[in-house]
């Protein structure tokens, strides 16, 4: 059998796979194994899928930045340890333009009027 963390960090991009596929159809797949920071095609920008227990965020927010053309990137990120109290859990890290891009589309979208509940 494969090593038991390599098995974690597939399962954790089959699942990420997933929910691409509900949002841009079923064209979205897995890249190949050692693709530089785009584990999926079919999507139109850069998407890691990343379960870790150390997070290393400014390294791999520096390597999906070599490969994205445009501002626009998404890395997902699940603890390696989910069992753990503390566990952080399932959390994704954009850029913060492309996030204020996002923003203004769900406030254009839902016409948001600024008041809770």
């Amino acid at each position: 059998m494969s090593n038991p963390s390599r098995q974690k960090g597939t399962s954790y991009e089959n699942k990420v796979l997933a929910r691409l596929k509900r949002v841009f159809g079923p064209g979205v797949s897995r890249s190949a194994a050692g693709t530089e920071s785009n584990d999926f095609h079919g999507v139109p920008f850069p998407v890691e899928a990343k379960k870790r227990k150390t997070l290393a965020i400014p390294a791999w927010v520096r390597r999906i930045r070599r490969v994205a053309p445009t501002r626009e990137w998404i890395i997902f990120v699940s603890d390696g340890d989910n069992r753990r109290q503390n566990s952080f859990g399932e959390i994704a890290v954009v850029d913060a333009r492309f996030m204020q891009d996002l923003l203004e589309l769900y406030n254009r979208h839902w016409n948001w009027d600024g008041e809770t509940e």
